[in-house]
């Protein structure tokens, strides 16, 4: 059960970096094309909580393994405690940051699911990736940010960035092949 944990746990954070990755970079564009330049404002939001991407992919993955280790009073303990920080959080920060507060509220939320996920599985002796094995991925995604970079503007077209989108993949899966992060 270790060793699927970890494996699955790291092919799912590295799954989900190019999906962060694209997404940030396409925000305004997309927005633009869907709704209209008087919409630009969301871009910003939009970029800040589809890093919860990565967290959501983890944390649906710790409710699995303690389903199947029968533990949902577990989970359920869990999300409740989360809750009770989420909210905790959003009071402080939408008064100080208001859309922007309710958007990192959220993202430290994920974070607060994820760790106290992991630590719930220790007591039940299912560890979980190191750490380190998180950071594993960040030369693929800095390689796929940077063959996206120079299309991610304003005034880019749908077209160009699904392009530079595709490319960003392909470079960012030999990259995280090469680098041992997603298995051959």
């Amino acid at each position: 059960m270790n060793r699927l944990f970890e494996k699955t746990t790291v092919v799912l954070w590295a799954a989900s970096l190019p999906i962060s990755i694209g997404i940030s970079m396409a925000a305004e564009p997309m927005i633009i094309a869907t709704a209209g330049p008087d919409f630009i404002r969301a871009a910003l939001p939009l970029q800040i909580l589809i890093w919860a991407t990565g967290l959501i992919f983890i944390n649906a993955q710790l409710r699995f393994v303690l389903t199947a280790l029968d533990e949902e009073r577990t989970y359920w303990r869990l999300i409740c405690w989360t809750l009770a920080v989420k909210v905790g959080l959003e009071a402080v920060m939408i008064p100080v940051w208001g859309l922007y507060g309710a958007c990192v509220g959220n993202l430290l939320g994920e974070v607060a699911l994820c760790v106290g996920g992991m630590y719930a599985l220790r007591q039940f002796h299912i560890t979980g990736p190191q750490w380190v094995q998180y950071l594993r991925p960040l030369p693929a995604a800095a390689a796929m940010a940077a063959v996206m970079w120079p299309f991610a503007d304003r005034g880019a077209s749908l077209i160009n960035l699904t392009l530079a989108g595709v490319g960003g993949g392909v470079v960012y899966t030999i990259v995280a092949l090469l680098f041992g992060v997603l298995p051959w």
